[in-house]
């Protein structure tokens, strides 16, 4: 029914695409097409499946004569013939005992058999064999094939007088139910699977386990959202920077940091039980979201050239400057002094506010030495990056406030997932009038003289 390359890869198309049912014929499609829905709230219940077999509306409920009905088709299609009461079987047996003969027939399939130790006082006598020709007609005289018993062995037939009884084949079985009753059992079994695909969602893990990066696993379909893959299935993989001190970094194969803090609030939000994490580059993102290696990225740079979509942004950054407490109180004292020449757009924005001199520099450990060290009096950089290199250190450093530009920290996912987007916006925007974010911020950064904004980000609209 669904195939793959891996378990990822087939549970992905189990909790993602539908199963062709085309071929069978109407009403059993649309019951089996309805009991395999993805969402439980769309699946028939087995009270409306039996009344969509039988051909009655579901507006008046499962009846006792729908239910009987249906007890009448089985069992017209599993009894070879048709059983009665305790009191025609015993006028029979009277009328046996007085010499009348068999009970005339009053229907065109109702013969009065017993079956030994059955719930009508039908005698069964000693036929292994569940055809019509292992009962005996009560009282039959006549030589019809309902006038004999069976011996219990194969072909041994006798009239009730002990002679040799010619075979005679049984009349047609009616199999008015044949074909609903099949329909019943194959909904049953679709129901079953359906309930098999919801324990298999939550036995199998469709990701890679923490820092260890992520399983092969198919491309998302069309339209589908991480919402939904959430609530489905309660776990989510999000790729977060796994370099930056404070904010996210990766270390002994764990992750931690303000943007991880947040990420695991944001999937417990979603609904969420089991929420993995593995380092993405801003590189790899898109390529990640589209390809189904993460559902969420926690971007630290929101930039709008990827094909991807940001839901938030979490925080909106701003470049800034981080010094010594004490020595510069604001960018013009900066004149004339050494900065950190970090690869970073930062440097460009400080060299066109005033004039410095950039002291060469491959990252921002290297920039900490030299300030640490005294070469530099100002390292440029987005003030949560600042923060988080300058949260490491013995000494206390401070985020000087400049503010010279914005820069928005948002949630990368893939394009299209409307429902993912709108939802994360509405977190965003609890966590931030909960305090959430506020106590973050304490947690991360307490070692810095910082004053992050505090006020909920103007959202990014889904689309």
């Amino acid at each position: 029914m669904f195939e793959g390359s891996s378990i990822a890869a087939v549970l992905n198309r189990i909790l993602n695409h539908e199963v062709d049912v085309e071929m069978m014929p109407e009403p059993l499609r649309g019951v089996v097409r309805a009991a395999l829905s993805k969402s439980p709230a769309d699946r028939p219940s087995a009270d409306q499946i039996l009344l969509r077999l039988l051909g009655q509306p579901e507006t008046v409920g499962a009846s006792t004569a729908v239910l009987n009905q249906g007890a009448q088709v089985a069992g017209d299609d599993t009894t070879p013939f048709s059983r009665v009461s305790p009191t025609l079987a015993d006028r029979a047996r009277r009328e046996s005992a007085a010499g009348m003969g068999s009970l005339p027939q009053q229907t065109g399939d109702v013969t009065p058999y017993q079956h030994l130790g059955g719930p009508t006082g039908d005698q069964r006598l000693g036929g292994q064999t569940g055809d019509v020709a292992s009962y005996q007609r009560l009282g039959g005289q006549t030589g019809d094939v309902a006038s004999y018993q069976h011996s219990g062995g194969p072909g041994g037939h006798q009239q009730a007088g002990g002679g040799p009884y010619p075979q005679v084949s049984p009349a047609p079985v009616r199999r008015r139910g044949r074909g609903k009753w099949w329909a019943v059992l194959v909904a049953v079994l679709a129901l079953a699977a359906a309930a098999t695909l919801v324990v298999l969602g939550d036995s199998w893990q469709l990701f890679g386990a923490a820092g260890s990066g992520a399983t092969e696993e198919q491309p998302p379909s069309a339209g589908s959202s991480v919402a939904d893959k959430v609530a489905g299935t309660g776990k989510i993989l999000i790729g977060v920077k796994g370099d930056l001190p404070g904010v996210g970094l990766s270390r002994g194969g764990r992750f931690e940091g303000f943007d991880v803090d947040l990420a695991r609030r944001i999937a417990e939000e979603l609904g969420a039980k089991r929420t993995d994490f593995v380092a993405v580059s801003r590189a790899d993102r898109a390529g990640a979201l589209a390809e189904g290696k993460v559902d969420l990225v926690v971007a630290t740079y929101s930039v709008n050239d990827d094909d991807v979509e940001f839901a938030g942004p979490y925080y909106l950054a701003h470049q800034d400057l981080l010094v010594r407490p004490g020595s510069i109180d604001s960018i013009e004292d900066l004149e004339g002094k050494k900065i950190c020449g970090v690869n970073s757009p930062s440097v460009g924005i400080v060299q066109d506010r005033v004039k410095v001199e950039p002291v060469p520099a491959g990252n921002y450990a290297e920039c900490m030495d030299l300030l640490r060290s005294g070469a530099v009096d100002a390292v440029p950089g987005d003030d949560l990056i600042l923060a988080g290199f300058a949260g490491r250190e013995n000494q206390r450093y401070k985020v000087l406030g400049a503010k010279l530009n914005d820069e928005r920290y948002a949630v990368a996912l893939r394009t299209g997932d409307v429902k993912t987007c709108k939802a994360i916006n509405g977190v965003i925007a609890d966590l931030y009038r909960t305090g959430f974010i506020k106590q973050l911020m304490k947690k991360h950064f307490a070692k810095v003289d910082f004053t992050p904004e505090s006020k909920v980000p103007a959202m990014n609209a889904c689309e």
